[in-house]
């Protein structure tokens, strides 16, 4: 959900072979071209959508008890990709 300031972003990330945070550069290529060859193949993408995309929902009632939902949608990140 974009909004503003609060909006923020979990990186979908490899990590480099040292522990940091990342990608390497590989000699040939692009550092992000794991992404589109590894996550956006097909199957590979319709696998996280079935089995690792979660929405979660929480009713909470206000000080006044409305109930208001909010939702939040979890995606994996690329170091649970073979757990």
């Amino acid at each position: 959900k974009l909004a503003g300031e609060s909006t923020y972003f979990l990186p979908f990330n490899r990590g480099t072979r040292d522990g940091g945070a990342g990608n390497d550069q590989p000699e040939n290529g692009y550092g992000t071209e794991y992404l589109w060859q590894e996550i956006l193949e097909p199957e590979a993408l319709l696998k996280i959508l079935a089995r690792y995309m979660h929405l979660h929902v929480q009713h909470e009632e206000d000080d006044l008890g409305r109930i208001k939902k909010k939702e939040s949608l979890i995606f994996p990140r690329y170091h649970q990709w073979n757990v």
